[in-house]
């Protein structure tokens, strides 16, 4: 069969197009230092250097992450534990042409810590506060080129993002287990065990897309334990999410 040029072309684009698209949470996770903390499955790690909102912007996605979204108040529980010298930090918020804040992956905004008074859009040191920082716990709008009164931004991977177990029923000879189920999952791995630990001589582990699972035969009076992870596909192939707290069965 033979192809026009212009048709391979177009197949070359809208492949490569789709590929781009894609960000394999394998690829984004590798990014991401050592050193970077974790949070639900996220990754952080904050940098002390002297750059504007939009450098510190440019260098986390260069990194292939993104400036620190703050959605929750546990969430900035976290921020302010590891930003344990109190240092005042570019986070990924900002305000619009039309004038509304938002986050810099388009997630929702809803939660905020603003320091009272703030926002304010002062002029005090420099005019059009359009970025915002953690000063060093509450949040405060600057102007994307105040570098006087930082010291530098936080940078978060997107991981992969885990699960959990939300009930552990024994049934006769059976545990019936139920998980959360979450987007673009390829499957779940699930495991009980009569171990704690997970002892591997103690431990059973299935491999299912479904969110209820049996495991027959358990041992009479018996309590067990259960975990589940997500298994994702990506271009350089599977990649687990961290295993989810354990449930103890009832």
């Amino acid at each position: 069969m033979k192809f026009s040029k212009k048709l391979v072309t177009m197949m070359l684009t809208s492949a490569i197009a789709a590929v781009a698209a894609f960000v394999s949470p394998v690829d984004v996770k590798a990014k991401a230092p050592e050193s970077a903390k974790v949070y639900e499955g996220n990754r952080y790690q904050i940098y002390l250097e002297d750059v504007t909102w939009s450098e510190a912007k440019a260098r986390c996605e260069s990194m292939g992450g993104h400036l620190a979204t703050i959605t929750s108040a546990k969430e900035q529980a976290f921020v302010e534990k590891i930003n344990k010298d109190g240092k005042s930090l570019w986070i990924g918020a900002y305000r619009t042409s039309n004038n509304e804040w938002a986050w810099v992956t388009g997630e929702k905004w809803k939660y905020t810590n603003w320091k009272d008074g703030e926002p304010n859009n002062s002029s005090n040191v420099v005019s059009n506060e359009n970025s915002v920082a953690v000063w060093p716990k509450e949040w405060n709008d600057l102007n994307d080129n105040n570098k006087f009164e930082q010291d530098g931004f936080i940078c978060e991977w997107e991981g992969l993002k885990p699960t959990k177990v939300t009930s552990v029923k024994t049934q006769k000879k059976n545990v019936i287990v139920k998980i959360k189920k979450v987007a673009n999952a390829a499957a779940y791995e699930v495991q009980y065990s009569t171990s704690k630990k997970f002892a591997e001589n103690k431990t059973k582990t299935i491999r299912t897309n479904s969110a209820k699972i049996k495991f027959k035969k358990a041992k009479k009076n018996k309590k067990y334990f259960v975990r589940v992870r997500v298994c994702y596909n990506g271009p350089e192939g599977e990649a687990y999410s961290d295993w989810s707290k354990a449930v103890k069965s009832k």
